[in-house]
């Protein structure tokens, strides 16, 4: 088989390269030939590559229509070149490869010809094995992203339309207010800037958009035919809509199913007691009371005690999440304090106290700071990957030893606010008294879910656990989200370490859930691990 070094030693200067181009031409040829099938199969599947993305400055439905038909388009403008880049190589190389059969044997030609060939193929397998990566992500994204914007869960009587899905699944935060002129016209401009068009041409499609969108009254970010169908589901009360507890999805359920779920839960005697009458006058007087002492013995200034005061207080209300990837859907309870006499200080606490939690190694705020600490990682053959998960953590806090954990760690703090007053104006957040359906409830342990003092006390509660529990096993790897921890232990270590944090504090017991086939799915981040120990995560 001859190389280029037999030419270059057998044959003059010319000819080898002539070999050279033709064999470049060939391998640019072939590298074309696989990038325009990737995206044609793009274009086929309607997926946008990261090259032709366009974040639209005004984030409407006008805007992303806008920002997705330029990213088609631009797709459309790469094949076109594509194809052009294709047909030039094609020439060039027909024209290098002509050259070198007029200048060498038949048998030389063949052979180096099957030696370019090949070089071909492996350089278009490599271009081809990156694209087909390359296309994993994407669609893989896309179909993320596709469920995550659309994924409405209907557990009611009630058949949804297409477009009642569609108005759904854009979330119950979306903002309905009217477009911004301005700034539509801003996200305009920074699209044409981008494409290749003379000024003039930028000029008409100014001109003409903005003599469109003077004939419009009203810039709506939903259609008619949206607006009807948010205005049937809002009219119906039939049903009640709600966002389901984890992973961004929207539940619709039946109303009579939801009020009986609910009634269920506060049968629960252990956890919640009825109350013949509404408490919030009671707990209100109760609260005035203590403000005045507290700034009577200057313990509190009397600028913050006005801030505390509840003007008007209500009682507050409990609703449940829909639990929508667990069978039968329970329902997670959380009390919304807003309005109610203990809201101010709960919020004004919480304030004060999170920061002092802060500097704790275990807990995570979300998937970024997952990652970033999970970086570097390696699970050796006799580690496991685990996650441990709290039962109902914030009914499970031992209420009196939250508030003993909490002394401690104002103890060994300096702060603003003595921490005796601190201490009793958490005590008048502790009582808990909600309403459902009309009648008043009160809660027997732990803290609501909903407070704002809920919060620091799970995370208090937690960091004490982690402080006892875990140098008595030292896992590799202990992170945590609030209640939700992933671990990576010796295999022969788990079950003792499992037995021992749910002996630490009483009332607070972990399930566990062991990796499967490698792989473990925590927050919104699967991590699997690979043959040599190290991991991989996506989202």
């Amino acid at each position: 088989m001859p190389s280029f070094h037999y030419l270059r030693i057998n044959y003059d200067r010319n000819v080898l390269l002539q070999a050279r181009r033709w064999e470049k031409c060939a391998i640019r040829e072939s590298l074309t030939r696989e990038q325009l099938a990737f995206l044609h199969r793009c274009r086929k599947k309607q997926i946008l590559p990261k090259s032709v993305h366009v974040k639209p400055a005004v984030k409407s439905t006008l805007g992303y229509q806008i920002a997705t038909r330029y990213g088609r388009s631009m797709l459309g403008a790469f094949i076109t070149d594509a194809h052009f880049r294709l047909q030039k190589f094609q020439v060039s190389k027909e024209r290098h490869m002509e050259s070198c059969q007029e200048q060498l044997p038949s048998q030389l030609f063949e052979s180096l010809n099957d030696t370019i060939a090949r070089a071909s193929e492996r350089e278009r397998q490599k271009k081809r094995n990156i694209l087909d990566r390359k296309w994993s992500n994407i669609s893989q994204q896309t179909d993320a992203n596709q469920k995550c914007s659309k994924k409405v869960v209907n557990l009611s009587s009630r058949i949804l339309t297409t477009t009642e899905e569609n108005v759904l699944s854009k979330g119950l935060k979306y903002n309905l207010s009217d477009s911004n002129y301005l700034g539509f016209l801003a996200s305009l401009e920074s699209i044409i800037s981008t494409v290749n068009l003379s000024e003039d041409e930028r000029f008409t499609i100014r001109n003409s958009t903005i003599q469109a969108l003077k004939g419009r009254k009203h810039f709506s970010v939903l259609s008619h035919e949206e607006m009807k169908a948010l205005k049937g589901l809002k009219t119906d009360k039939d049903i009640i809509i709600l966002p389901a507890d984890k992973g961004g999805a929207i539940a619709v359920l039946n109303k009579t199913d939801y009020n009986e779920k609910m009634l269920s839960l506060l049968e629960d005697g252990s956890t919640y007691e009825p109350l013949s009458v509404d408490p919030t006058k009671t707990l209100n007087s109760s609260i005035d009371k203590v403000l005045k002492r507290l700034t009577g013995q200057k313990q509190l200034s009397g600028n913050i005690a006005k801030s505390l005061r509840q003007t008007e207080p209500t009682i507050a209300k409990i609703y449940g999440l829909p639990k929508v990837h667990k069978t039968e859907v329970p329902l997670r309870p959380i009390v919304s304090l807003i309005g109610a006499p203990n809201y101010k200080i709960s919020k004004w606490l919480f304030q004060k106290l999170h920061p002092l939690t802060k500097n704790c190694e275990t807990s995570i705020e979300n998937s970024t700071e997952f990652l970033k600490k999970l970086k570097g990682t390696k699970v050796s053959t006799d580690e496991i990957m685990v996650s441990f998960d709290v039962v109902s953590l914030f009914t499970s806090i031992p209420l009196t030893l939250a508030k003993q954990y909490t002394k401690e760690l104002l103890l060994s703090h300096d702060t603003d606010v003595p921490a005796a007053a601190v201490l009793e104006l958490m005590d008048l957040c502790l009582e808990t008294n909600f309403s459902f359906d009309q009648k008043c409830y009160k809660q027997l342990k732990g803290a609501p879910m909903g407070s704002p003092i809920s919060g620091f006390l799970a995370e208090i509660a937690m960091q004490k656990l982690e402080a006892t529990a875990l140098p008595l096993v030292n896992p590799q790897l202990w992170l945590r989200y609030v209640d939700d921890t992933f671990v990576v232990v010796k295999k022969d270590q788990l079950e003792m370490l499992h037995n021992i944090i749910n002996s630490t504090i009483p009332g607070i017991q972990f399930t566990l859930e062991k990796e499967v086939d490698n792989k473990l799915p925590f927050l919104d981040v699967l991590v699997q691990r690979k043959t040599d120990g190290t991991l991989r995560t996506s989202v």
